[in-house]
């Protein structure tokens, strides 16, 4: 376990993490530091979004620490200070991006709190994920569908973000790409990816 910490005017925030998570906690952090710049305060839990999920500061006055959401209890209400659970999967969100060409500031935050569109169908094997203009505050602009059978608007539901870390975690890495791609999964593994143009970027 690593800490890695910036000093800003309003004292040291630091983010305990996995070590060889280090490059994207000192992203995190240099958000943070931005933040304190621009004349933002910090407030024991005080929150901000990164990536994919919302980060709570905690301390004070002088010595701050960053929390994550704890997705193995209650990620609504309570939080944990080991963040490598979302950073790890912030890196893998990132690492996607890279791979068809995207930099993280192309990326389309999502809160792990925000809803998915889908006909039941989480647990099929084989899905397509489209991100569309979202509608509604909470709503992340994902739309699951099911490739191996018919749906139909019957049986929309929704699924809020957060569940997706034990119902289909494989999700979650492709959960930032902006509007317009089409992301194709088999199982845990992503089979292809569209962009708005309906080029294949990626197929495996």
């Amino acid at each position: 376990m690593g800490r890695v910490q910036v000093i800003t005017q309003q004292g040291i925030v630091s983010v305990e993490c996995d070590e060889r998570l280090r490059p994207v906690a000192e992203k995190m952090l240099a958000e943070v530091a931005d933040f304190d710049r621009r004349g933002g305060k910090f407030r024991d839990g005080y929150t901000f979004l990164m990536g994919w999920s919302p980060y709570r500061v905690k301390g004070g006055p002088r010595e701050w620490h960053i929390e994550e959401p704890d997705f193995a209890s209650d990620p609504y209400a309570r939080s944990r200070s080991d963040c490598t659970f979302t950073l790890s999967l912030l890196a893998q969100q990132f690492a996607v991006g890279e791979r068809i060409g995207l930099k993280p500031s192309q990326m389309e935050q999502v809160s792990c709190f925000d809803v998915v569109l889908h006909p039941n169908c989480l647990r099929d094997r084989r899905i397509r994920a489209t991100r569309i203009e979202p509608r509604g505050e909470k709503f992340s602009g994902w739309e699951l569908s099911s490739l191996d059978r018919v749906t139909s608007s019957e049986d929309d539901m929704v699924t809020d973000v957060a569940s997706l870390t034990k119902i289909r975690p494989s999700l979650l890495r492709v959960i930032l790409l902006p509007v317009g791609y089409v992301v194709d999964l088999d199982g845990n593994d992503i089979k292809s990816v569209k962009d708005p143009q309906n080029r294949i970027v990626y197929q495996s």
